[in-house]
């Protein structure tokens, strides 16, 4: 009888099976150890660093002249901004200062000390849980006058396996908006830092906010601040979600916040306290 043509013996398909497993765990598995090692914070840090190849090859130009739609719409934008930032400093100033303006028209009553919108000072600490073995601390400071206001954020992250810390440093400069006493809107401008441990490993650039606060009651509100830090011309986004439940000067925070860039994410939920006058 004729033997059927065979182009792989039964051996080499053996020696094949057998060779792939081992060929994976030379390659893969030492990487992944290594990625182990390091740990998230650290690998958060690494991806604050854009190499100059990728920015070069992320680069072009354009000379693109503007459509009149275009132009008719950022007229439009400009117009709505201004309307908005012209009302919500208008009645902010009349808040705190009723009686500076005789011919104000109050959406609302003065704001009272203690109240949910523009806080003369306003402290906050937070225990967050976050992915795997790491957790942290998170310290608030913020106050201000009418429409003009300032806020300073730090947060410790802390990493057991490895032993690593990530301090994370926010400094805004605000324009405290409101429109009537249950709805503040805070865009702000600032600087954001990133510290890995004590060796001096930090990095930092630009930072923006837009800080969102109703309170439909004055016990109870919600709260969103995000926040856009730009290192090394990198991108690390910082959103932060509350619910407030409390009485007049003294508030129980209920969250969850993320914080992540094009490497490493660090998210989780937050329980916190926070101080108004």
């Amino acid at each position: 009888m004729k033997k059927p043509l065979v182009f792989i013996s039964s051996s080499a398909v053996s020696v094949f099976f057998m060779a792939c497993p081992i060929l994976f765990s030379l390659v893969f598995l030492p990487s992944s150890l290594v990625a182990e090692e390091e740990g998230v914070l650290r690998g958060f840090q690494e991806g604050l660093r854009a190499s100059s190849e990728e920015k070069s090859s992320s680069e072009y130009e354009t000379n693109r002249e503007p459509a009149p739609a275009d132009e008719a719409l950022a007229e439009l934008i400009y117009i709505f901004m201004g309307s908005f930032f012209t009302s919500g400093t208008y009645n902010s100033v009349a808040l705190v200062a009723p009686e500076s303006r005789s011919d104000t028209l109050l959406m609302s009553s003065p704001r009272s000390p203690g109240e949910a919108v523009l806080p003369y000072i306003e402290g906050e600490f937070q225990y967050q849980w976050v992915d795997g073995d790491t957790d942290a601390l998170d310290f608030r400071l913020a106050g201000g006058y009418g429409p003009a206001g300032a806020s300073v954020r730090w947060t410790r992250y802390r990493e057991t396996e490895p032993d690593t810390r990530l301090d994370v440093l926010q400094a805004y400069g605000h324009a405290r908006l409101t429109f009537g006493k249950f709805l503040e809107i805070s865009p702000g401008l600032g600087y954001g830092n990133f510290a890995l441990g004590s060796d001096g490993d930090d990095e930092g650039g630009l930072a923006l906010t837009i800080p969102i606060r109703v309170h439909f009651d004055p016990g109870i509100g919600f709260e969103y601040r995000p926040s856009w830090v730009f290192p090394n011309e990198t991108t690390v986004s910082d959103q932060d979600l509350a619910l407030v439940l409390g009485r007049r000067h003294v508030f129980l925070r209920l969250g969850y916040r993320w914080l992540w860039n094009d490497v490493e994410t660090l998210s989780g939920p937050y329980i916190g306290v926070s101080a108004r006058w």
